[in-house]
């Protein structure tokens, strides 16, 4: 299930955007708890897994105007019904899933769209009120407490991912002690290459 939504969070300035991810992300966990009853888990900064394997996806694109943030998409992926392993599926990466792998049984697209949108408008109204999501978010983000290795264009950065902060950046404590925020990067559990 692919989509895209576009929000038009006049309330928030670009260096914020990320709480739209976090809110979507958030979402994402809702919608496939109440459906399905599987738990998922939220790996910085973007996916979404159920029993270490990846089910969603999400991106957020902004647009910004005269230093304010006009919008933001937030492109959604979800592995509804995907048949990974399948006789009739190509074999695809071992770290991807779908809520059909993970239940064994087909998932009505339609009934998850409609929980995740009512699920991201929910949170998207407590977040206009001014409630910040990040601290449910950490509580979900299987990355906290990892070595990790973040791969940025300039460098790599190895360290212990220690917590993210109210704009959605990782805090990684290198081996020194010191702790970096990463604002974008690609991350990758050390436990697990």
């Amino acid at each position: 299930m692919l989509l895209s939504l576009l929000l038009r969070p006049t309330f928030l300035a670009p260096h914020q955007a990320q709480r739209l991810a976090m809110v979507c992300s958030l979402a994402v966990c809702d919608a496939v708890a109440e459906v399905t009853d599987l738990a998922a888990v939220i790996k910085w900064p973007n996916d979404v897994l159920i029993g270490g394997r990846k089910v969603c996806g999400l991106l957020a694109e902004l647009g910004v105007a005269a230093s304010r943030l006009d919008y933001v998409v937030v492109g959604i992926g979800i592995n509804v019904n995907a048949g990974f392993g399948d006789s009739d599926t190509p074999v695809l990466i071992a770290s991807a899933t779908s809520l059909r792998a993970e239940l064994g049984e087909e998932v009505s697209r339609q009934r998850l769209l409609a929980v995740l949108l009512r699920c991201v408008e929910a949170r998207y109204g407590r977040l206009q009120a001014g409630v910040l999501p990040h601290n449910e978010w950490q509580l979900r983000l299987v990355t906290l407490g990892q070595e990790v290795r973040v791969t940025m264009p300039d460098r790599m950065l190895v360290g212990r991912a220690t917590g993210v902060d109210a704009d959605g950046a990782l805090l990684v404590q290198r081996p020194d002690g010191e702790v970096e925020r990463v604002l974008a990067g690609d991350v990758t559990l050390r436990s697990h290459g």
